[in-house]
């Protein structure tokens, strides 16, 4: 397979930049979260009145007229170049139904099975007592010496507004909500997650042929998610509260197509046994914007990574960028003919037992 033609090369400049204007999770972050989740914890309104930044979204005619060869590495652009576009609508459109249409789109929708499981872990796996709290200039102290020991000095870790953190590999920048204190053993995990998954992902991407290795080829965001919860799992920096998270999240989700509205989710949390504050957290995840469907990918992903682990597969090729498992009989190919470069970069728990006690609970599912 041929190194990538001028024309994929020009496809795939074309669509890095209308990619870094082009972003719905980020539209989808609220102004006045801190408010409305004071007064609904309150009681004193039942369906918050999240406020948005109007996004300054370009026109698609350039996106839409690209011409894009008909090859493996065309393919793959073009059905990058479909879902930025199913991206560009909904963000043109702001409806409600419009963005979840768009983001059942590009991450799909939760299946029954998985639903199923989800409902099967909240139910078994016991809360735990509270670790105590760590503060957010822990977390940022804890992330910055992990940037460090990687080299990623051109990478940025700022604060930013919201209830969870964001790496944004099209910026090199990763986004830390000032949030105050945050459950112990926080920075130890995120850095395995964010650091040690979505950003050294990202960075060896950068040495391969195309920019769409950095940011993402089109359906990798499961394996995203679940390569960085098997890390948290296999590094025992995981708790059951985390997959209890994971979990919640599938059903805030699966609740959007039972037509459920933001208080609905809530109280359907609360009743699985989730903190006020974690339930508004997986409520306002899914009901963002009018409806996100993403959040299932994190419990999803992770049983797709248990998966290809226990037949026997190797996550070493997962990180020559940020690619899905549904990639890597393309990516023996291109690494075998030399078109793709090796892994500059891996974490240390590629190389760590796979053994804990969540791990040893999840095989039983899988």
């Amino acid at each position: 397979m041929p190194t990538p033609s001028p024309r994929e090369l020009q496809a795939d400049e074309a669509l890095y930049r209308a990619a870094r204007k082009v972003r719905i999770l980020d539209a989808l972050r609220p102004l006045n979260e801190a408010e409305e989740k004071e007064r609904f914890l309150a009681g004193k309104t039942r369906l918050p009145r999240l406020v948005y930044r109007k996004p300054d979204v370009p026109p698609a005619t350039g996106v839409e007229r690209l011409a894009i060869p008909d090859s493996s590495l065309g393919r793959l652009l073009e059905q990058r170049r479909r879902l930025l576009l199913a991206a560009h609508q909904a963000l043109v459109s702001g409806e409600a139904a419009d963005m979840l249409r768009a983001t059942a789109r590009i991450y799909g929708k939760p299946e029954r099975g998985l639903v199923a499981v989800a409902q099967r872990l909240l139910r078994e796996l016991p809360a735990e007592p509270h670790p105590g709290y760590e503060s957010t200039d822990e977390v940022a102290a804890t992330l910055r010496r992990e940037l460090a020991h990687y080299g990623f000095d051109d990478w940025e870790l700022s604060m930013s507004d919201g209830d969870y953190t964001v790496v944004r590999p099209l910026e090199q920048r990763v986004l830390l909500t000032p949030v105050g204190p945050v459950v112990a053993g926080t920075g130890r995990r995120l850095a395995v997650h964010e650091i040690g998954v979505h950003v050294l992902r990202s960075v060896n991407g950068r040495s391969q042929p195309l920019r769409l290795f950095a940011y993402g080829l089109p359906g990798y965001e499961a394996t995203e998610e679940g390569l960085a919860g098997y890390a948290e799992l296999v590094t025992n920096t995981a708790r059951a509260r985390t997959l209890r998270k994971y979990a919640a999240r599938v059903l805030a989700v699966d609740s959007l197509f039972g037509q459920a509205d933001f208080a609905e989710t809530y109280e359907l949390l609360l009743s699985l046994g989730q903190a006020p504050g974690q339930a508004w957290e997986s409520a306002l995840r899914a009901h963002r914007g009018g409806g996100c469907c993403k959040d299932h990918i994190y419990l999803e992903g992770l049983f797709e990574v248990l998966r290809h682990v226990e037949q026997g597969g190797s996550l070493e090729l997962l990180f020559v960028g940020k690619v899905g498992l549904r990639h890597l009989p393309l990516m023996e190919r291109l690494l075998a003919d030399g078109s793709l470069e090796p892994a500059g970069l891996l974490p240390p728990f590629l190389s760590a037992p796979a053994d804990s006690p969540l791990l040893r609970r999840l095989a039983q599912l899988v």
